[in-house]
């Protein structure tokens, strides 16, 4: 289990630099992960490496794993890591992958649709996070558009290490606090523009639940973080703080203002 993600187990991954298979295969396939510096690029090189040791992948539906299946699909897990400090999957056991949408069969967490619809992807409560290949490696190619399905179910697995789906991740206590009230606050703006179908910064399927809107609002952190700032300045910042990650500030060297 990725609960082995401790300082030591860390330290105990192979310092060689990672395959260059990896690295070509991130480059072509994750874009968000060239807005990291040298050093927390270094640091998700190690996470994906701990990853892809600790996590089952499984290949449903005849699909059949590749590297490049289980990098692209580590590389974005991880991104959501590379600045926090303790073991945030603590109960992640495996990953299933289907080639394309799926029908689900067990009990989730949560889940990236509504029910009864076919899924891009799903958290179960056995610790096994469900994924369509397709939307996992499309969401990655495009980092501009606020959907990612790895980014949102990975959110829900941060979210159920504090033992509850209720959108607040396990966080540093002085943290705590603050993003309560803004997830509070920010998803009670949220459901009254879902109810009047009025446009907002984030989307509306944010206004299911605080797990949802957490998810939803991760997704947008990470791909249109300049949008966010600009319109939700106080749900930017509590990210911020969430995710120890300064995203707008990343995007804007990497790419300009968008």
């Amino acid at each position: 289990m990725l609960g082995l993600l401790t300082s030591a187990r860390e330290w105990s991954a192979p310092k060689s630099p990672p395959p260059v298979t990896w690295a070509e295969i991130i480059k072509r396939n994750v874009p968000l992960v060239d807005r990291l510096n040298p050093q927390e690029r270094a640091r998700l090189d190690t996470l994906i490496r701990v990853f892809l040791d600790d996590v089952r992948f499984e290949g449903c539906e005849g699909l059949e794993l590749t590297e490049e299946i289980r990098v692209t699909i580590a590389a974005q897990a991880c991104l959501l890591l590379v600045n926090l400090r303790f073991p945030w999957y603590p109960k992640l056991r495996r990953v299933l992958v289907y080639p394309d949408t799926f029908v689900p069969r067990s009990v989730p967490l949560a889940t990236h649709e509504r029910e009864q619809e076919p899924l891009l992807g799903e958290a179960w409560s056995d610790g096994s996070v469900v994924l369509s290949w397709r939307s996992a490696r499309r969401g990655a190619l495009n980092p501009f558009d606020g959907h990612n399905v790895v980014l949102h179910e990975f959110a829900h697995v941060l979210d159920s290490g504090s033992g509850a789906m209720d959108g607040v991740p396990p966080l540093e206590k002085s943290d705590l606090a603050t993003w309560a009230y803004v997830l509070h606050r920010h998803y009670a703006r949220l459901l009254r523009f879902a109810r009047k179908d009025r446009p907002a910064s984030l989307d509306h399927y944010g206004a299911a639940s605080k797990a949802e809107f957490f998810a939803v609002a991760t997704e947008t952190f990470f791909e249109k973080p300049q949008v966010l700032k600009r319109q939700e300045p106080e749900l930017y910042d509590a990210l911020c703080k969430v995710y120890r990650q300064d995203t707008a500030a990343t995007q804007v060297l990497r790419y300009g203002a968008v």
